[in-house]
């Protein structure tokens, strides 16, 4: 086996921000625990409010979604600031033990503020944000970066279909990690 290099999704996988996210919703529309799980998490700001609409018969139009996702971010980066977030310990771990380059491959636009936050920017020589390709084409995007197959890249997810994308964009090493970990 050969891991030439790693590439690991950002939040739930290094860093525990969806506390900061469900407060952010909570704090801009009110959004209970619930909601939050069934229509926000591990999804993009506007896909999220789609949902969350489209699940109380309501269709808000593109600018007012735009106000609240730009209400919602502001809330998300003051509570970034004045709390933080950490990294996993295991994520930690992992990272520690790899000898190769390691990239992240995230979908949030926020990445780079929250890598910053938890004290992990020296640790990646890439980081693909929400401003770049989405997944699958991330992964690849990421070990290309890097200057590494992506055949030989371990990724690291919490998303069963994520994962499924980044082997089907042939990585061979792959690693789930659960959402419920402290």
């Amino acid at each position: 086996m050969r891991i030439a290099g790693a590439i690991f999704d950002l939040d739930g996988v290094l860093t525990n921000t969806a506390a900061l996210h469900e407060r952010s919703w909570h704090e801009a529309i009110g959004v209970n625990h619930e909601d939050y799980l069934t229509h926000f998490d591990g999804r993009k700001r506007d896909e999220g409010l789609r949902r969350y609409f489209a699940a109380r018969g309501d269709q808000a139009n593109e600018p007012y979604m735009a106000h609240l996702c730009e209400h919602k971010d502001a809330i998300y980066h003051a509570l970034l600031k004045t709390q933080g977030v950490k990294a996993y310990p295991d994520a930690l771990m992992i990272m520690d033990a790899l000898t190769c380059p390691i990239a992240v491959a995230s979908s949030s636009l926020n990445a780079k503020a929250v890598i910053r936050s938890a004290g992990l920017s020296q640790r990646f020589s890439v980081v693909i944000d929400g401003n770049g390709p989405s997944k699958p084409a991330s992964f690849t995007a990421a070990a290309e970066a890097m200057g590494v197959p992506i055949s030989e890249c371990l990724v690291v997810e919490d998303s069963p279909d994520a994962l499924m994308m980044a082997v089907n964009a042939g990585a061979k090493y792959a690693l789930f990690v659960r959402k419920d970990r402290t």
